[in-house]
């Protein structure tokens, strides 16, 4: 559409505004701010109104509407004492007051008004084009978010729905050849010579990233020839990039019902494009493959059915269809687009670095600037997998300038949304906060609601990871019952996987549960195999957090099938490490190991710097139980150069108090504390996080007698993970707590807290419930209670369970009963002890013996810092 008022012409299918002197440069929200206004003209547009048509209700001021205003006029020549286009009326809001014509062929014909487009109903393929009864500018109705009863989860990359493809009659006239990529249909093109040049028009605006303007162009088709069956499929595409799901559907239903007398292979092509758009993957293959195998050189279906094979699970076929277009090495094969596919199926396989090497082919095959930014947006997101942020960072740049100069707006938004991830993992909340404010602004202007409402739903996950949860939970809701409303189920699912995480959070596990478990639903519905199996996967996490480690095994088993049937050797490697942990906790020591080994090959072949990192801390873990100090110091330090250098900073923190804590079993306090100082400001860590290094620093206040410190840091950890929603740890808490009474001296309270400690874990299996029962039995042995009984128990155990640390706290609690051979079963722990590395245990069981040994553990022990006073006399920890 194109509007005319004085000297100007604005042009939404172009998004530009000219003047006398050529084309003025505007930024999207103020060319979207003045469109809003003539299109209501001369009607007034109050703050609010304009807040929700142009911005659509984002975190905004009321001032952005004023500054837009203030750009206008300066375009425009005119000032607000004395307006010839927009009035201002002081507290209400704005009007267009000057005289618009209204003009939508390329010679400027003036027209009515007409209203946007409904789909034709199924009794009618070929009938009028009825107007909509409530237009498309207001915003869906907000409604109250409840948590759902039963809920979905998602996870967090974003799909892309456009289905396009080269149709297969060829064009004459050679003036479809720039926009063929974006047909769905090549006949059933508008034929009257208006409908055709709004059709062209529209087809370059959908090609540019424009849907606003290529909705417009593809409505005002209809209008003139509402049976073009092209059109109705290009509108249903649109509304589908858009995230408009609903009305995309009703749309491709229409193009279908206005096809009849198309040739087979296009409703073959229609029917394929149709399933797609309602997640029916599986139905869309079938008339692609058949089209493809009826014409092999029809290069467009060939990377459509590509994507639906990704789609429908089959990723062996998809590779097959893929070495089937490079085999045909025409010159109509475009090598840019297929570096593009290829770099897709490296995502689908976790390949990062075959990724990256299809990102750079790319761009080499780029033959204009919007391929080489496409091309340098994967190279980027590789980079930032691998670990590798400063070169991101570069091809970001890269292509921003790239985007400035080619003036690509759908280019600049996606460039920011890149830049909001990439700022976000490097932990600067309030760059990416800005980074996703800019790409949802830039998405609202050009139409792209799924992507806008995708940067709302990213800036909610890092206010989630800034600890801003009510913020999180308001930006989320609208977002909830937009994508309910626009039947958008992977937007939905993604954006629930994000509520679930702050829910947990929060500590409602209950409600981070349903949504996990809605998610799942979703993704079945969808028939999204590869997002079922991360749903599973997180899922099976989820419940492990809560200690329901029968429940998160199925889950991630399941997972792990469906990632292998996919390829995905990435979620395979991922969904090992997670079940090596769920093994680990429930004393499966060997399947652990075995577990976390393979993920770490997996990983090292993909150059996952991250997720190697993340595995060494796992297997670190695995080698301290086995008594492998060195090793497990070793995995650690690696595991902290790796998370520093990929700025996980939330998984470094973790590190440190582990590793913090093995030097206290070595008693070096004076490197534990070194390294706990590096740990830094907490304010915007993990509530988990913060909580290990505050039991950290509560172990070493503790070995140094500061027992109020300790005090203080245990009871603050205990409430970080009561608040985070960890029942378990809690439970590891207040076990802490137990011990620290005994130090006290109050045993009485820390053998009853321990004992509920035991109890509730006890059933689990979790090897806390055996450290609750060591502590039990070192207050019964220091006060001369019989603990044979318990010993046994613990014994059994840690048959079942092995821990070496465990293992020679039961061997010294054994010792410290075992009469005239006392001082020999101490001595031969202090040895055992010593020879793994655990000297606190050594030192102890030393200090114990009595005597001279005594006096030389207890003059070490004084060296190394540890204060010995208050100790109950006998106490074995």
């Amino acid at each position: 559409m194109r509007y005319r008022f004085g000297p100007f012409q604005l042009d939404t299918l172009t998004a530009q505004l000219r003047g006398p002197d050529g084309d003025i440069a505007l930024r999207p929200m103020s060319l979207r701010l003045l469109q809003v206004l003539i299109e209501n003209a001369p009607n007034l547009q109050t703050h609010e109104q304009l807040l929700d048509a142009v911005w659509g209700r984002q975190a905004v001021s009321v001032g952005v509407v004023a500054q837009s205003v203030r750009e206008l006029r300066r375009a425009l020549g005119e000032s607000v004492q004395a307006p010839a286009y927009i009035e201002t009326r002081h507290r209400l809001g704005y009007r267009f007051i000057a005289e618009v014509q209204r003009c939508s062929t390329p010679d400027e014909a003036p027209q009515g008004v007409r209203s946007p487009a409904a789909p034709p109903s199924e009794t009618s393929a070929a009938a009028t084009v009825p107007p909509a009864a409530a237009g498309r500018a207001a915003p869906a109705a907000r409604r109250r978010w409840l948590l759902p009863a039963a809920a979905v989860f998602a996870c967090l990359a974003v799909v892309a729905v456009g289905l396009v493809w080269r149709g297969g009659a060829p064009d004459p006239s050679g003036r479809y050849d720039e926009v063929s990529a974006q047909e769905i249909l090549s006949d059933g093109r508008p034929q009257e010579p208006d409908a055709a040049a709004l059709y062209l028009q529209a087809l370059r605006a959908l090609r540019d990233g424009n849907l606003h303007a290529a909705r417009d162009g593809f409505e005002a088709v209809l209008a003139r020839e509402p049976g073009s069956a092209a059109a109705m499929a290009a509108l249903a595409e649109t509304l589908a990039l858009a995230g408009d799901m609903t009305q995309a559907r009703q749309w491709g239903a229409a193009a279908q019902r206005a096809s009849g007398a198309l040739p087979r292979v296009e409703r073959l092509r229609l029917d394929g494009f149709v399933a797609g758009i309602d997640d029916r993957w599986a139905d869309a293959v079938r008339p692609l493959q058949a089209v493809f195998e009826l014409r092999p050189g029809d290069v467009d279906t060939g990377f459509r059915l590509f994507d639906a094979q990704l789609a429908a699970g089959r990723p062996a076929d998809a590779l097959a269809t893929l070495d089937a277009l490079i085999a045909l090495d025409a010159p109509h094969v475009d090598a840019h687009r297929l570096a593009l596919a290829q770099a897709r199926a490296a995502v689908l396989r976790g390949d990062h670095r075959a990724r990256l090497a299809a990102g750079v082919r790319a761009e080499q095959a780029a033959r204009k600037p919007r391929g080489q930014i496409e091309a340098l947006l994967e190279q980027s997101a590789a980079h930032l997998l691998l670990g590798e942020r400063d070169a991101a960072g570069a091809a970001l740049v890269k292509a921003d300038a790239l985007s400035a100069e080619d003036d690509w707006p759908a280019g600049a938004m996606r460039i920011a949304m890149a830049a909001g991830t990439l700022a976000r993992d490097a932990g600067d909340h309030a760059t990416a906060l800005q980074r996703f404010a800019d790409a949802g602004a830039a998405a609202d202007a050009l139409g792209q609601r799924a992507v806008a409402m995708a940067a709302r739903r990213e800036a909610a996950f890092v206010l989630y990871l800034a600890g801003r949860l009510p913020e999180a939970r308001d930006a989320l809701r609208p977002l909830l019952d937009d994508l309910a409303a626009l039947g958008n189920r992977r937007e939905l699912a993604s954006t629930l996987d994000v509520a679930a995480l702050v829910e947990q959070r929060a500590g409602d596990m209950d409600a981070a549960r349903t949504l996990a478990e809605r998610a799942l639903a979703t993704y079945i519905e969808a028939g999204d195999r590869a997002g079922e199996a991360a749903a599973r996967s997180n899922l099976g996490m989820l419940f492990a957090r809560a200690g329901r480690f029968t429940d998160a095994e199925p889950q991630m088993e399941r997972a792990l099938a469906l990632f292998r049937t996919h390829g995905d050797r990435r979620g395979v490697a991922t969904t090992q490490g997670n079940l090596a942990a769920v093994y680990a906790r429930t004393g499966r020591s060997d399947a652990a190991r075995e577990a976390n080994e393979a993920a770490l090959v997996d990983f090292r072949a993909l150059g996952a710097t991250l997720d190697v990192a993340r595995l060494q801390f796992n297997l670190g873990l695995q080698d301290r139980r086995a008594g492998r100090l060195a090793d497990t110091e070793t995995r650690f330090r690696e595991a902290l150069d790796g998370f520093t250098a990929v700025g996980a900073a939330d998984m470094r923190l973790q590190v440190i108090a582990s590793l913090a804590e093995l030097l206290l079993q070595r008693a070096d306090l004076v490197a534990a504390q070194a390294l706990l100082d590096e740990a830094g400001d907490l304010g915007s860590a993990p509530p988990q996080r913060q909580a290990a290094i505050e039991t950290a620093r509560a172990r070493l206040a503790l070995l140094r007698n500061a027992l109020e410190s300790a005090q203080t840091a245990f009871a603050n950890a205990r409430g970080l993970r009561d608040a985070a929603g960890l029942p378990d740890w809690v439970l590891a808490s207040d076990l802490d707590l137990a011990e620290l009474a005994a130090r006290r001296g109050d045993l009485v309270q820390a053998e009853r807290d321990a004992l509920r400690v035991r109890r509730a874990l006890g059933e689990r299996g979790d090897i806390t419930a055996t450290q609750a029962g060591l502590v039990v039995a070192g207050i019964r042995a220091a006060q001369g209670d019989a603990i044979g009984p318990l010993l046994d128990e613990i014994e059994a155990e840690l048959a079942a369970a092995s821990d070496a640390a465990l293992r020679l706290r039961l061997d010294l609690t054994r010792a410290t009963g075992r009469g005239a051979r006392r001082e020999d079963a101490l001595l031969a722990v202090a040895n055992d002890a010593r020879a793994l590395g655990f000297e606190l245990i050594a030192l102890r069981a030393e200090l114990l013996v009595g005597g001279p040994a005594a006096e030389q553990a207890a003059l070490a022990l004084a060296e190394r810092g540890v204060g010995l006073d208050g100790l109950p006399p006998g106490l074995p920890f």
